[in-house]
């Protein structure tokens, strides 16, 4: 399996931390966010890493390099920054050849197994969110649909989706009340969706995003 990381959120909220830098290579003790995010990768196996980059780019290859140093092989792709993920998916065309991808944001610090996960999300036939305490994780294992948009599903890993369309309701997603999902339903449906919530349990969600 193949993992595309999220490293293009500029974190505007977080000023004066992100004025001259990005949100995933703000430091954490001693490195920065995105190189916790890479070991996670690297303890699940998963080498090859397709790097989603926007502001500070030059600064995060520089930082990474092609990976050699975790024994990865890194390539990037440039955004305008905080696009929807299912947007960059779609982008990337002919270099998705896989049914299935590991979406996983550099710019979150996690406290699970990422193994384990993958192990859970492995027995589910949809796509599969990781959920910390009611919290998107910012990782998501997607499937590839039969459909007009077959990366749909990765806009689960848009690090607002939670406030923005969904809450947790009897331990199962739901839209939040008045949620316009027009959109979404000419962009395509979203089907049994599975959701991790606190590391354990697995639950499936049908709707739209």
């Amino acid at each position: 399996m193949k993992a595309i990381l999220f490293a293009d959120r500029s974190g505007e909220e977080l000023q004066p931390l992100t004025t001259k830098t990005c949100v995933a290579l703000l430091p954490m003790a001693t490195k920065p966010l995105i190189e916790y995010t890479l070991d996670e990768l690297l303890s699940a196996h998963l080498q090859e890493v397709i790097v989603v980059i926007s502001a500070h780019a030059e600064d995060i290859e520089q930082r990474l390099g092609n990976g050699e140093r975790w024994g990865m092989q890194l390539d990037y792709v440039l955004t305008r920054g905080q696009e929807e993920p299912a947007t960059v998916l779609s982008r990337l065309g002919a270099r998705l050849a896989d049914s299935e991808y590991l979406l996983i944001r550099g710019d979150i610090l996690r406290s699970f197994k990422l193994r384990h996960f993958l192990n859970q999300a492995s027995l589910e036939n949809g796509s599969t969110l990781a959920v910390i305490n009611g919290h998107n994780a910012g990782v998501c294992l997607v499937r590839k649909q039969a459909s007009l948009h077959p990366w749909q599903a990765g806009n689960l890993l848009r690090w607002d989706v939670f406030s923005a369309f969904l809450k947790i309701s009897s331990n199962h997603l739901v839209p939040k009340a008045g949620t316009d999902y027009s959109a979404a339903d000419q962009a395509g449906r979203t089907d049994n969706v599975a959701v991790a919530i606190d590391h354990a349990q697995l639950l499936s969600w049908e709707g739209n995003l």
